[in-house]
């Protein structure tokens, strides 16, 4: 522990912001007809049926409506106008709440997550933490959502013979909440999802499955603030959900603090003594104008009650410097080789994007990662994988089709023993035709490895009706099996419409064919806002 004595000072000192606001930063993964995949899920506070305002270089740029969520994945569609999206960039996005109705006067908090959840500390303002002692009367603020996602699906082997039908449905009923203005100051973080999971062949082991995401008490003491009960710390991104207390001191523009608890069970959320944790952290931002330069810095060490595994001691390091029309951001995670006991980078990312000129911009990234696996009896550090891409965009002058972006990518990865991989994709996105004010979305890509390849493409087209948001589209795939390619064609689409004041209806639905696969999704949300 003791040559871990420095990284924990430095942890301590380390600098980054955050602001009151709660933002998260996201990376567009992929790119799917008029799907886009984000790199954030339920971890970070999303559910299906959220409304994201999206921020790119502190500008908003448009919204999207979370279709689905996974823990660290998201499946969005856009709200209204399609607005250029290239995979790889990486946006800032705020929850709202879903559309209304009819105009109201909108909260002071309309932009704020009802819950303290993952966040990204940058494209924050500087802003200390809220007092605890204010007179305000007893509030819950949040969303609770009913719906349901149904899956049929039919499968054929190749060559001919019978098919297999099956049905899935997963209705559901989820809420998101923040309970304010309880006697000392108290807050109460809610973040939870009850499901009955359905199959037409036999049943699930635990059809019922309660999900746990957040369940927190939280007070703030002038510049301290404590949190007990299951959380995320927000400036630990390498963490995860967290049962146990955390300290922090400072304000939301630079400080430090502690935490310590048990990790929860991986496989069910439970909870569970095995995998006891502790970190450190600190944060600091500087704006010399007109740059800004934040750093978080985190170290901790997971100590396992199982025999036969050692502790897992990291260092984490996170860094974005922006300027006017350029950024460059670095993620740095430093872990002990559970074999050896030697330092290894277990993730080390480069980010950067600057503009050429008016309308032109340049993006670059690299990516280095060893997981680190800790799971029952396995404790590993995987083999290395690489990613390098690069991609060009451009942007029509206004007067031009309002604003058409045009883009390129190509990127190349590699894992392990197994030869490199090369991904060349573009695309299009024309936020209005000149006919019936539809938008335009085109995207396809290439991707080879040794004489595999895989081939995406697809369009969409987008429309509002009022309050009411649209889109319809049609996508391509050739996906390489061992010794052939299967085929497939899709149609997708998706509804949202505001049925009265706080209250919003989303729907989405797909169907897929092939020569041996078909299947058809239907998802249906209902949202309320608290």
């Amino acid at each position: 522990m003791r040559r871990w004595l420095p990284l924990l000072v430095l942890a301590l000192v380390a600098t980054a912001a955050v602001a009151q606001e709660h933002r998260v930063g996201v990376q567009v993964e992929t790119i799917a007809g008029t799907n886009v995949y984000l790199s954030a899920g339920t971890d970070s506070g999303f559910m299906a049926g959220d409304t994201l305002i999206v921020f790119r270089d502190d500008r908003p740029v448009g919204r999207l409506i979370v279709v689905s969520a996974t823990t660290t994945r998201s499946v969005v569609t856009f709200a209204d106008a399609v607005f250029p999206l290239t995979r790889g960039d990486r946006l800032t996005v705020v929850a709202a709440a879903p559309p209304m109705a009819e105009p109201e006067a909108a909260p002071t908090d309309s932009l704020v997550m009802p819950e303290r959840e993952r966040v990204s500390i940058f494209d924050q303002s500087a802003a200390p933490f809220p007092s605890a002692s204010s007179p305000d009367p007893v509030r819950l603020t949040g969303r609770l959502q009913f719906g349901t996602n149904t899956l049929w699906s039919s499968t054929s082997p190749f060559g001919g013979g019978d098919a297999r039908t099956r049905t899935f449905a997963t209705p559901f009923v989820g809420m998101r909440g923040r309970l304010t203005g309880l006697p000392g100051g108290l807050g109460v973080n809610v973040n939870g999802r009850l499901s009955y999971r359905y199959r037409s062949e036999g049943s699930f082991e635990e059809p019922t499955d309660l999900r746990l995401y957040q369940a927190s008490v939280e007070r703030d003491i002038g510049l301290v603030r404590v949190e007990a009960g299951r959380f995320y710390n927000e400036y630990d991104r390498y963490s995860g959900y967290l049962d146990g207390v955390s300290l922090h001191v400072g304000s939301q523009t630079a400080g430090a603090g502690i935490t310590a608890g048990v990790q929860p069970e991986r496989a069910d959320g439970l909870f569970s003594t095995t995998l006891p944790k502790y970190t450190v952290f600190g944060h600091y931002r500087i704006e010399p104008d007109p740059l800004r330069v934040e750093v978080r810095a985190v170290a901790g060490q997971v100590l396992p009650q199982i025999d036969g595994l050692v502790s897992r001691t990291f260092f984490g390091l996170t860094h974005r410097t922006s300027g006017k029309g350029f950024s460059v951001s670095t993620d740095l995670l430093v872990d002990e080789d559970p074999a050896t006991g030697d330092l290894a980078f277990s993730r080390l990312g480069v980010n950067g994007s600057v503009n050429l000129a008016r309308g032109l911009r340049l993006r670059g990234r690299y990516q280095q990662r060893r997981p680190y696996i800790l799971f029952e009896s396995l404790q590993v550090l995987r083999d290395q994988s690489e990613r390098i891409g690069a991609g060009i965009s451009y942007r029509l002058p206004q007067r031009t089709f309002g604003g058409t972006v045009v883009r390129a990518d190509i990127a190349s990865a590699s894992s392990g023993d197994l030869p490199a991989s090369l991904t060349v994709s573009g695309g299009g996105t024309v936020p209005r035709l000149p006919i019936a004010e539809i938008g335009l979305n085109v995207n396809a890509s290439v991707w080879t490895r040794g004489r595999r390849e895989s081939v995406y493409a697809s369009a969409s087209l987008t429309r509002s009706f009022g309050r009411i948001n649209g889109s319809l589209g049609y996508r391509y795939q050739q996906t390489p099996l061992l010794d052939t390619s299967l085929i497939t064609h899709g149609i997708e689409g998706a509804l949202q419409v505001p049925l009265r004041s706080g209250v919003a209806l989303t729907m989405q639905g797909s169907a897929a064919f092939g020569e041996t696969v078909s299947n058809a999704r239907l998802y249906t949300g209902l949202w309320w806002r608290l």
